[in-house]
């Protein structure tokens, strides 16, 4: 249905863990990670939309890019914070709205 969207979430194996400690050196989801930090910093009043929108250009070009949004994006939805976890919902919001097909699936 239009206007419709499903945003699935991958079961945690434990690699994130992983990976969030590796510093995000040499990692192709180090870019994605950087932005949704940025979007998504607890120290925002309200929700950064330059910020969130820069994530869904970003998400929206060529290349694994969406894997890797979709990644960062599950891993700050676990956040124990709840201002984080309340602008990831808004930026996850923004991404189905504007983003293109290759980015939802």
């Amino acid at each position: 249905a239009p206007g419709s969207f499903l945003f699935v979430v991958a079961r945690d194996t434990g690699s994130s863990a992983r990976a969030d400690r590796s510093g995000g050196a040499g990692r192709s989801g180090g870019a994605a990670d950087a932005l949704v930090a940025r979007a998504t910093d607890q120290g925002l009043a309200a929700p950064d939309w330059g910020a969130n929108m820069e994530v869904v250009d970003y998400g929206n070009t060529a290349g694994d890019r969406a894997q890797a949004l979709a990644s960062a994006l599950a891993r700050r939805l676990r956040s124990s914070n709840p201002a984080i976890v309340g602008h990831c919902i808004e930026l996850v919001r923004a991404c189905a709205k504007n983003g293109n097909a290759g980015m939802l699936r």
